[in-house]
């Protein structure tokens, strides 16, 4: 980097991976700008699941505290069709017993 200027990045997409990028960029010396394309915040969506390599990049970030406070737990997963029948169904608390 030169001058006084910081190098500036442009990530499509404020979803998990963008954001993270982000954060990590605006860390060493970017300046990024995120887009999205929704119109605002979802009000629901998928959990996302922080283990394995997450955790130390969480841990990292230091946002660890945060994701631990608004954890959730999610007992059984169903899968619908088109018409919202249910055509899946799968038991998580016994998937992680296994």
């Amino acid at each position: 980097m030169t001058g006084t200027t910081s190098p500036t990045v442009l990530i499509s997409g404020a979803g998990v991976a963008g954001t993270t990028l982000a954060h990590w960029l605006a860390r060493h010396g970017f300046r990024p700008t995120v887009v999205e394309r929704a119109p605002g915040l979802r009000s629901s969506g998928n959990p996302v699941d922080v283990r394995g390599p997450a955790i130390a990049v969480a841990e990292g970030m230091g946002v660890m505290p945060r994701l631990r406070e608004a954890a959730t737990s999610v007992g059984a997963l169903s899968f619908v069709d088109a018409a919202g029948r249910r055509v899946g169904h799968v038991n998580m608390r016994a998937l992680q017993r296994a």
